[in-house]
């Protein structure tokens, strides 16, 4: 499922809220669980496997602005279907894939 949606937040924590629920969906996703064995396949502890998700999300995905510097209303939040599809992502979205990842 790849699904991209514009969302305003009350507060920080609000956004942390459901940045982490969306965690745990997008890292079920098809797309995600195939990406996290791949970037992960040589690795042999939990701690290398953070470390090559990690380097794999800093090295591929490309920052992008977030949309309220672009003058949007709102932010865009796309599942990390889609960023593991446009490899580009503001840092909340890259932060939000290294966990999805992992949690994957």
């Amino acid at each position: 499922m790849r699904t991209t949606r514009m969302v305003q937040f009350r507060s920080d924590a609000d956004k942390a809220r459901w940045l982490d629920g969306i965690c745990w969906i997008d890292s079920r996703l098809p797309e995600v669980r195939a990406a996290a064995e791949e970037i992960t396949r040589d690795c042999v502890d939990a701690y290398e496997k953070g470390a090559a998700i990690v380097r794999w999300v800093r090295d591929r995905v490309t920052y992008t602005p977030d949309t309220w510097e672009t003058g949007q209303l709102g932010e865009r939040i796309a599942d990390a279907a889609v960023l593991l599809s446009e490899r580009a992502e503001d840092c909340a979205g890259k932060a939000r894939a290294v966990v999805a990842l992992s949690r994957a």
